[in-house]
């Protein structure tokens, strides 16, 4: 039997910049924790080995903190680990592999993939490693094509394939640079390979027709929108019978799209905030809403307070501009709340006028109605 972690894009070093500056720090640590849960469970279920297969760092230029946080979390594994170049930390001549902090202190049982040749597991030769480091950002042929061409294996000898890449039956509008699916599932069934532990996808993915030995272990903690099933990592298990993948929850960050959403009144709005409020570790939550509908003065205002209060739970959570579609239409009743006659009442009502025209300064009026609104309330 032989069991091991697959884990990849760990994309240590992630700017964040969607997120406030007091969020990001909370961010990148927890980034380091979700490591530490990998070393926790590598020592709990008495896994031999761990693979990342590419992305361990989110580009070649992460500062020399980043660096050094990433191999103390790394002295916290037990066993060997083997850390595969991918796109965004590509094995080239300013590698962040080839830093001279890293270089110095990168411990003894963490190992770099720099060739597509077989690299021996210590303490069982009959174990082998076999990853293609990624050179370039946008590479043009099949990322594993260097491993498919070695010979096989020894007999007895099990090799764990690591590769970094988007699969061309996954990814179908990818033209260049995709791993090739009926290529690398003809060396899994030749026993070439007896797994493939793939990176770049960043969803717990399996490979369709591949016998249960080809997988994206997706990303130990969520790094935006279009994620399906991140924060995990995979344990392998391969036994004489065959192949059993079991999924590990590492992280706990969510990205939440909340578009589509139909307001019409302050009804609507309260409806958006029971939503909000049923959303659990909101501190771990980035939420981006798609806004449409017509709103006057009172229930914008009302919005408007809705979202700065859970803007103060949240991670972050923001109004996309780009798929919302609100206007705000003042009632005569808004202008009789604010209780306001000649000059001022003048002056509203011209503010009114501007948010429903349209123009550059539409969104300062609705703002600035908002405002006089609130105050006066």
């Amino acid at each position: 039997m032989l069991r091991f972690i697959h884990s990849a894009d760990w994309h240590l070093g992630m700017p964040a910049y969607f997120l406030p500056e007091q969020q990001r720090a909370a961010f990148a640590r927890d980034r380091l924790d979700a490591i530490a849960a990998l070393a926790e469970q590598a020592a709990a279920n008495a896994c031999e080995f761990v693979v990342v297969a590419g992305d361990v760092f989110d580009s070649n230029d992460v500062s020399p903190a980043v660096i050094r946080q990433a191999l103390e979390a790394l002295r916290g594994f037990q066993v060997p680990v083997f850390l595969l170049p991918g796109n965004h930390d590509r094995l080239n001549p300013g590698s962040v592999y080839a830093a001279t902090d890293f270089v110095r202190s990168c411990p003894d049982h963490v190992q770099v993939i720099r060739e597509a040749q077989p690299l021996a597991l210590p303490g069982r030769a009959e174990v082998e490693i076999v990853g293609v480091p990624v050179r370039t950002r946008h590479p043009t042929e099949d990322p594993l094509l260097e491993a498919h061409a070695l010979p096989d294996p020894p007999p007895g000898v099990t090799r764990v394939l690591v590769g970094h890449g988007v699969i061309d039956e996954l990814d179908p509008a990818s033209a260049a640079g995709v791993i090739v699916a009926s290529r690398l599932r003809e060396s899994l069934a030749a026993g070439r390979f007896a797994y493939a532990a793939l990176g770049d996808r960043h969803s717990v993915t399996e490979l369709p027709g591949a016998g249960g030995r080809a997988w994206y272990a997706g990303t130990p903690l969520s790094t935006g929108y279009r994620e399906q099933r991140p924060n995990h990592a995979l344990m392998v298990t391969l036994t004489g019978e065959g192949c059993e993948v079991a999924q590990l929850q590492t992280g706990a960050w969510r990205f939440i799209d909340l578009v589509d959403r139909r307001l019409g009144g302050e009804e609507d709005v309260r409806a958006l905030a029971a939503e909000l409020d049923a959303i659990e570790n909101k501190a771990r939550a980035v939420v981006r809403l798609g806004l449409q509908g017509v709103l006057s003065i009172a229930a914008h205002a009302e919005l408007a307070a809705m979202l700065e209060r859970h803007g103060d739970l949240f991670a972050s959570i923001r109004v996309w501009e780009r798929h919302s579609d609100l206007v705000v239409e003042p009632r005569e009743d808004d202008l009789d709340r604010i209780a306001a006659s000649g000059y001022v009442r003048d002056a509203l009502r011209e503010l009114r006028d501007r948010s429903q025209a349209g123009g550059e300064d539409a969104q300062d009026a609705r703002e600035a109605l908002n405002l006089l609104y609130r105050l006066a309330g």
